[in-house]
């Protein structure tokens, strides 16, 4: 498990395991229904990369995302 601060380097564990699984650019877009474009934008780090497509991409990789909540602010009566 890998700490993600930020979109480029979200982006570069998606290329990495993209390229372990020597899968093509245009190939794992069209698994998604994207252009090979949009998989260049996600591992470049494009921040306007919608949601949606990179949720795609990383189930089509067997890529897990996981959000840890900070605990501190879930016990807060506001």
């Amino acid at each position: 498990m890998r700490r993600v601060g930020n979109t480029m380097e979200a982006g570069a564990l998606i290329k990495e395991s993209r390229k372990k699984q020597s899968i093509r650019q245009d190939d794992i877009g069209e698994m998604i229904g994207a252009s090979h474009l949009y998989v260049r934008n996600v591992e470049t780090g494009k921040p306007t990369a919608n949601w949606g497509g990179v949720f795609a991409l990383c189930e089509e990789l067997g890529i897990e995302i996981y959000f840890r909540l900070p605990k501190d602010r879930m016990n807060t009566d506001d």
